[in-house]
């Protein structure tokens, strides 16, 4: 449907003028920070404890990596990677930090809950996905319900408060 509806301009940028909007200081400082912050907090306990310097210093210097990412963003790339003005507005800003709490909770819930079903309550893989069904089943048509709501009423407000 998208090749018969979606109506595009066609503009040909040189291959120079396309590749200079491409932000890659802002990418590469935010792939490296990411893996940087990711790493060690998965070895902390595994490999090496807390308080290790194999831990800390990866850490400290990821956690410096976004902050330096954050400041690109803002004050020196032409072309953004990501529009940090956007936070400006509090009503984007809740947005995002909604969404990222609903994505924290949401990959949670697929992660963890059938490790617990496995793990403490002793069940077998076919008795956790039964387990974990109602969970799972549930997500999709709630978004569907909430999505056909929303265009037709052109409110939204209802369903951020109810969620």
């Amino acid at each position: 449907m998208i090749f018969v509806f979606l109506q595009l301009q066609n503009i040909s940028p040189s291959l120079r003028e396309s590749f200079g909007r491409v932000d890659i200081v802002g990418i590469v400082l935010l792939i490296a920070s990411t893996t940087g912050v990711l790493i060690p907090l998965t070895w902390a306990e595994v490999q090496y404890s807390w308080s290790s310097w194999h831990t800390l210093v990866p850490l400290v210097l990821s956690i410096m990596g976004i902050c330096l990412f954050l400041f690109w963003e803002a004050y020196v790339a032409t072309g953004p990677l990501i529009l940090l003005r956007i936070l400006k507005s509090p009503t984007a800003a809740a947005t995002y930090a909604c969404t990222f709490s609903h994505g924290l909770v949401l990959w949670c819930i697929l992660y963890y809950l059938p490790l617990y079903f496995e793990a403490v309550r002793s069940q077998t893989p076919i008795m956790t996905g039964i387990s974990v069904f109602p969970d799972t089943f549930s997500i999709a048509p709630a978004a569907i319900a909430v999505g056909v709501i929303v265009t037709l009423t052109g409110s939204y407000r209802w369903s951020i408060w109810v969620g």
